[in-house]
Parts: C-alpha cells; sequence; structure tokens
C-alpha cells in the first residue's frame, strides 16, 4: 500500500512541476526601435537619438545578450541565423551600424562592442531592465547614434541572440 500511495504521489509530483529542459533558452518579443531627435552636423553627418528595447524570454544560465543594428537596406543575406557568433570583421564587411552587448547580472551592463569604422559611433544609453511574468524588458534609452555619412532615412533591422557561455561567444538562441 505504501508504494502505491509513493507512487501516486512521485507521478504528481512530475506531472505538476513544469518541463524546464525542454522551454525555449529564449524568445524576443516587442521589438522598439524609437527615434527621438535628429541633429545634422552641417559636414554631410548626422547623429540621431534612440530609445531600442525588446522583451526577452530566456533561462537563468545566459550570460550576455547581443543586438546587432543595420540599416534595413544593409542587412546582411544569412537570414538571421547563427552557428555561431559573428566576428568583428564579418559585422563590418555587412555595414553593421553597432552591436549593444548587455552582461546579465547584478547590476546589467550595456557595451557596444562593435562599431563600423568611420561610419557609426553609438555612445552608451540608460539601460533600464523590468521584469514580466517569464520576459525582461530591456530598454536604452537616449542611446546616441552618429553617422560620418548621414543616410537620408534612418531604417533598422536587428538581430538578437543570447549565449551561456561565459565569454559570450556561443549562440544559445
Amino acid at each position: 500500500m505504501k508504494k502505491i500511495i509513493l507512487s501516486i504521489l512521485l507521478f504528481a509530483l512530475i506531472v505538476s512541476v513544469p518541463n524546464f529542459a525542454n522551454a525555449a533558452p529564449c524568445n524576443v518579443t516587442n521589438l522598439v526601435f524609437r527615434i527621438k531627435s535628429f541633429t545634422p552636423n552641417g559636414g554631410g553627418g548626422c547623429q540621431y537619438l534612440v530609445d531600442i528595447g525588446f522583451d526577452i524570454e530566456h533561462n537563468g544560465g545566459n550570460k550576455y545578450i547581443y543586438a546587432h543594428l543595420w540599416q534595413s537596406a544593409d542587412y546582411p543575406a544569412w537570414g538571421g541565423t547563427y552557428n555561431s557568433a559573428p566576428t568583428t570583421a564579418s559585422l563590418n564587411s555587412s555595414n553593421v551600424i553597432g552591436t549593444i552587448q548587455i552582461n546579465i547580472g547584478t547590476p546589467d551592463v550595456i557595451s557596444l562592442t562593435y562599431i563600423q569604422s568611420g561610419t557609426t559611433v553609438m555612445l552608451n544609453g540608460t539601460l533600464t531592465k523590468t521584469t514580466s511574468g517569464i520576459y525582461d524588458r530591456y530598454l536604452i534609452s537616449n542611446a546616441t547614434i552618429s553617422f560620418t555619412v548621414c543616410p537620408p532615412q534612418l531604417r533598422v533591422k536587428a538581430d538578437v541572440w543570447a549565449s551561456q557561455a561565459g565569454n559570450g561567444r556561443v549562440v544559445h538562441c
């Protein structure tokens, strides 16, 4: 009788515990790229003040989140899939505007890891993180993107991925 009760309790416990092993490592939604201001510099260049944000569902093992930004017309043809982390050279050759790196931890840190030489400079904005249910909302407010040659219009596409590796160079989602 004790074995039957123990078996029923064990079965009930297994059924009631969510299966995190089969959960996706991350899911990105609610992407935001909001232009707040535009300032020409008189020499053909310009500066944009923007907010950049997204919601991400990720597991607790992720240590870094990356967001690569391109002008829509320059978005690479690799289809948004990564078998490995892109190199600085591959990003520069694809005309990337910049890459945002978020170090997940306490406190979260934002930095820019890749810049296409001579084309753009992106300064750190203010990073806020809020949690709602299974999602973390990352919002970078007042990020500055400066162009030496101002594009006629700024339309952006982005890839967002996360890494569980201590060096941040392995793509996990």
